[in-house]
């Protein structure tokens, strides 16, 4: 008997260890990411701009040339079908680069997004892709903003 509960207390403890490694995972992830945004917001030469979606709804983008970063959030974008979802791209002259995927929105509104590499000359825009995300854009763009260089 005293086996069998000794064996479930250590059950338990591997249980919680884990559970416990994960969270601080995550948390430490939302740390960064929290890092991430206030710089760019907090940045000296932050420029904030705007955009309005061919489809509906809109982008706000908070930029910083120094640290080669942007914020993106969206507002009211339309609904997508099961398996799909709006891709971040970045658009240049020399280079198409995928920066992301959106988060599920919230009371139409997505999480901020921080895009980072932003070369002269980039806009940012957002695609429909499969859920999963893609290497190319299978579609127009639906926003695209041209950033300042």
């Amino acid at each position: 008997m005293a086996v069998a509960i000794a064996g479930g207390c250590m059950l338990v403890a591997l249980v919680l260890s884990g559970l416990f490694i994960n969270t601080q995972h995550r948390l430490s992830q939302e740390q960064a990411h929290s890092t991430a945004i206030t710089a760019v917001l907090n940045a000296p030469d932050a420029t904030m701009m705007s955009a309005r979606a061919g489809t509906g709804g809109s982008a706000t983008v908070v930029m910083s040339h120094r640290d080669h970063a942007l914020v993106l959030t969206t507002a009211m974008l339309p609904p997508l079908p099961a398996g799909r979802r709006y891709q971040v791209w970045l658009m240049g002259p020399r280079r198409v680069r995928a920066a992301g995927m959106l988060p599920a929105p919230h009371r139409g509104m997505t999480a901020p997004v921080v895009v980072f590499g932003i070369a002269p000359g980039d806009a940012v825009a957002l695609t429909v892709e499969p859920a999963s995300g893609a290497s190319s854009p299978s579609s127009a763009p639906v926003l695209r903003l041209a950033l300042p260089s």
